[in-house]
């Protein structure tokens, strides 16, 4: 689309002009084929967009474009590129067990395999079982809202609700009737699936992946695998009753405080444990260890540990590759 290009036409400083008989500029021509350049440009989107083109409808395009631009997807991972908990390919998954990140299994379990990629990954969930993916409250606007996906999986809505029922359908789907900040969920039975897209109105959007990056982050909001490498991680002071306490920071806020699984205490491989003042181990006895979250901030409390002299430094480390889990998922 451009202003036409025939100096005929009578344009000024590049525009249409009604003209100024007191100057001798005459008004512009509006000729047929600008118009029906107008029209065509119009009309292409109208109809790309599925609708019947309709003389009398003056609220077509707004309509179209309603359709055909694409609306934030509220599926988090939706073609299962994040997999912090390292699920494994046709692994037994218990009910309401999360395995890639934000999909947890149906009532009957959600055993599914697949083959990873760095980018959409297909999954392929095993007959009798189901996928759950909950959606949180802020979220959550109300109204109608559809469903679509890639694969040959049915799916059903749960509305204001985390527990899904009904019929399940092919893609895609609509439902209507969702109350604002009310917790809402998409269950997929037996199937494959791909490129799951939740989204506001009555009518399937174009799917667009979102960056690596930010599809890591949403995740972090719900859980994160701390992975540390071996070697002192942190230093703390002992106090007058022998309790030390040393501060982590963690990637992300998460959604509530999260429920935290420490790896194994004491000096093994993959263990979590201190040395003294001098960074040995030697003669120091395991005691106990407790760990809390503030914010962005892991803190590990420990006592009771022989050997660590009172009033000096001490230094948590890990044995080898060690674990911290930060767990705030839906369940």
């Amino acid at each position: 689309m451009d202003y036409p290009s025939d100096p005929a036409v009578g344009l000024v400083n590049g525009k249409f002009t009604d003209g100024d008989p007191a100057n001798a500029i005459p008004a512009s021509l509006d000729p047929a084929a600008h118009l029906n350049a107008i029209t065509d440009e119009l009309l292409n989107i109208i109809v790309k967009s599925g609708l019947a083109a309709n003389e009398s409808d003056k609220t077509q395009v707004f309509t179209a474009l309603n359709r055909v631009v694409p609306r934030n997807n509220l599926i988090i991972n939706p073609s299962f590129t994040i997999n912090q908990r390292v699920y494994v390919s046709a692994a037994v998954l218990a009910a309401n067990t999360y395995a890639h990140d934000r999909w947890k299994a149906g009532a009957t379990g959600g055993d599914y395999s697949f083959t990873q990629l760095d980018t959409s990954t297909q999954i392929t969930i095993a007959a009798g079982k189901s996928l759950i993916h909950v959606v949180d409250t802020p979220n959550v606007v109300g109204g109608t809202y559809t469903l679509s996906w890639t694969g040959t999986a049915q799916a059903r809505f749960g509305i204001n609700t985390k527990t899904p029922a009904g019929a399940y359908a092919v893609s895609p789907i609509t439902t209507s009737g969702q109350l604002a900040a009310t917790m809402m969920a998409v269950e997929f039975t037996a199937g494959t699936l791909s490129e799951a897209k939740l989204e506001t109105g009555s009518n399937v959007t174009t799917y667009v992946a979102r960056l690596l990056e930010e599809e890591f982050s949403l995740c972090l909001r719900y859980f994160e695998s701390m992975k540390l490498a071996a070697g002192v991680i942190s230093v703390g002071q002992i106090d007058s009753t022998g309790t030390i306490q040393v501060v982590l920071s963690f990637n992300s806020v998460k959604r509530l405080s999260p429920t935290i699984t420490l790896p194994p205490i004491g000096f093994g491989v993959g263990a979590l444990g201190f040395l003294n003042s001098g960074g040995a181990a030697g003669g120091l006895g395991v005691g106990t260890v407790t760990a809390s979250s503030l914010g962005t901030c892991l803190s590990i409390r420990a006592w009771g540990w022989t050997g660590l002299g009172i009033s000096t430094t001490a230094f948590l480390y890990f044995n080898g590759i060690a674990v911290i889990k930060l767990d705030a998922e839906i369940y």
